[in-house]
């Protein structure tokens, strides 16, 4: 799972895709926040 999960988007021709997570978005969300903002969704 994880990477291989594919979720449906909308193509500009109003189209349904289903597009992996990793081709959603190639880049681990982690990144784009500070730890001190993650320490809380570790805790639910």
């Amino acid at each position: 799972m994880g990477q291989d999960v594919k979720v449906g988007v909308t193509t500009p021709d109003n189209t349904l895709k289903f597009v992996t997570l990793n081709e959603l978005q190639p880049y681990h969300w982690t990144n784009a926040y500070p730890a001190e903002e993650l320490e809380h969704y570790q805790n639910i």
